[in-house]
């Protein structure tokens, strides 16, 4: 087998483009320093790392750049904190972070729920490989932008590569801001003011049954007391 000395661990957020050429590069330098690695092997190493990393640079520049111009700097967003350095390299402001959802408490949630409406929260950003069920419901208290990102390629349709999964999570962000903006300052409000008349009707719905509830016990009450009488 092989010793536990011969391995190199690497440490560093990877799921940023910046992170990954920093992945990729340092990959390279060991697969190179290889005892068993020949000049041919060391050629292909080095031309692969290029590419990548070409690829990755080119990238990095094209999601700063459109992150940048729709302002996500501005955009107040409750972030998965396995996300959070991909959604903070892009510039979003992460007011709050959440745990996976088997950590979390309904107390846990509630606070969340309190803490987003107060700062007003644009965005709820879930992690797909730590459930979405948290997220989901964090997005419908506050009238927030829900989406679901992933930390792995190929775990969603479009996402085969790593330079695919940056692509899919970025556009993910960036179509949640537009909507968010889209919708407007009055037409928010008048979404949250629905959704608070629609909560006002459960509770009269509730005090219409009470009370027919306690007319019925009053009739009764009136037939027996008559027929006493």
């Amino acid at each position: 087998g092989r010793l536990l000395s011969d391995l190199v661990m690497l440490h560093g957020p990877w799921n940023t483009p910046d992170g990954a050429i920093s992945y990729i590069k340092n990959i390279t330098d060991i697969l190179c320093s290889h005892p068993k690695a020949n000049s041919t092997m060391v050629s292909y190493f080095k031309a692969q790392n290029a590419s990548l990393c070409s690829e990755m640079a080119e990238l990095s520049s094209e999601l700063k750049e459109e992150a940048e111009d729709l302002g996500a700097s501005s955009v107040k967003v409750i972030c998965m904190q396995w996300q959070v350095p991909f959604v903070a390299w892009l510039g979003f402001n992460i007011t709050a972070t959440f745990p996976p959802q088997e950590q979390m408490s309904p107390a846990d949630v509630e606070a969340l729920v309190a803490e987003g409406k107060e700062a007003g929260v644009a965005i709820v950003i879930d992690n797909l490989q730590s459930g979405t069920e948290v997220g989901t419901e964090l997005a419908r208290e506050l009238g927030a932008e829900h989406v679901v990102l992933t930390n792995f390629p190929g775990a969603l349709p479009g996402t085969k590569t790593l330079a695919d999964m940056f692509r899919y999570n970025a556009g993910q962000l960036f179509n949640a801001t537009k909507r968010w903006k889209a919708l407007g300052g009055q037409l928010r409000e008048l979404r949250n003011e629905i959704a608070r008349l629609r909560g006002q009707r459960t509770l009269l719905l509730g005090l219409t049954v009470g009370l027919a509830i306690v007319a019925v016990a009053e009739a009764v009450l009136l037939a027996l007391w008559r027929r006493k009488a």
